[in-house]
């Protein structure tokens, strides 16, 4: 029941990750986004396993890392999104003028 809560219940922020990421690699960055999801989705994991986890050392708490994992990097791939749109569309702009 915990994992059903914590997991089905928050699936939608990774989706929005998705979303970012799609997005990113469309207007031609694939690196950036690759390193962000390996580093955000399993390297806050491991961190948060190795430290919040521990002191709790709860099913609930183990599952909280996974909603938390997607939140940060679907936000740090909404901000990443943003500056490379912000860059490409004004290179675009400088073009045709």
């Amino acid at each position: 029941a915990y994992k059903m809560l914590f997991v089905a219940g928050t699936y939608f922020i990774c989706g929005f990750n998705e979303i970012f990421v799609s997005g990113i690699r469309g207007i031609g960055h694939s690196f950036s986004p690759m390193l962000t999801s390996v580093f955000g989705i399993c390297g806050i994991r491991i961190v948060y396993v190795m430290t919040i986890y521990k002191l709790f050392n709860s099913l609930p708490s183990l599952y909280l890392a996974y909603p938390l994992s997607w939140t940060v990097t679907a936000i740090i791939n909404g901000i990443l999104f943003y500056l490379l749109w912000k860059k490409t569309t004004d290179k675009m702009k400088k073009s045709l003028a």
